[in-house]
């Protein structure tokens, strides 16, 4: 099988290992933009079956699939059941893009006011909306930014959703670069653009569970 998104993986090499990510060009955004599900070999009929992690989980709301990953940036699918989301969580000095492969998704996207400190259990967060954005695979791609939309929940539709996932760097925790998840909080400061979020461990009714990639792989 031809791996059509080869140039995929030399153009994120490209381009997320510089730092003026903020100038990406339009005309980037659109190749991510034209890859759909068929490229990955990736069918909705995955969405249809349980995922487990026996004896661990049992039919899991989210799952995701591991393409490529070197220490400049990580590629990944996720994928979330119906009417499941993700929780609120971040990518510390990250850079992500996100881009959905069949159904739709809702993106809900907070920032950190200015002079929080970083993420403490215990200490709840401040942060101010950016923007909602539905998504579908027509739509182009999200693009995530350490600072500005970092904090997000991702709520799948009326069907099981996919989306590619590109971060740079990726995750590392020797480098301070975990996953912090948040909850939201009901403060008296709360209004329609400011909120309160707790930081603390992955919540106990959410699990990501592994699935194996089946799809072409760089070469």
């Amino acid at each position: 099988m031809q791996f059509r998104p080869n140039y995929v993986y030399a153009y994120v090499a490209f381009f997320l290992g510089l730092k003026q990510f903020r100038t990406l060009s339009l005309s980037r955004l659109s190749q991510i933009n034209t890859l759909t599900s068929e490229d990955f070999n990736l069918s909705p009929s995955v969405a249809r079956k349980q995922w487990n992690y026996r004896p661990y989980v049992v039919d899991s709301p989210s799952s995701c699939m591991e393409i490529y990953q070197c220490p400049e940036f990580s590629i990944g699918i996720f994928l979330i059941k119906p009417h499941k989301h993700m929780p609120f969580h971040d990518h510390p000095g990250m850079y992500g893009v996100m881009k959905v492969l069949f159904s739709s998704m809702t993106v809900t996207s907070y920032s950190k006011l200015e002079g929080q400190a970083t993420p403490t259990q215990g200490i709840p967060v401040r942060c101010r909306f950016l923007s909602q954005l539905s998504l579908d695979s027509k739509s182009e791609p999200c693009v995530l930014y350490p600072e500005q939309g970092n904090i997000h929940q991702i709520q799948a539709g009326e069907e099981a959703v996919a989306f590619i996932d590109i971060l740079a760097p990726p995750y590392n925790p020797k480098e301070g670069r975990d996953c912090n998840y948040y909850e939201k909080m009901e403060t008296k400061e709360d209004d329609k653009q400011n909120i309160s979020l707790m930081p603390g461990p992955n919540p106990s009714w959410f699990s990501c569970v592994p699935l194996s990639y089946n799809g072409p792989c760089p070469s």
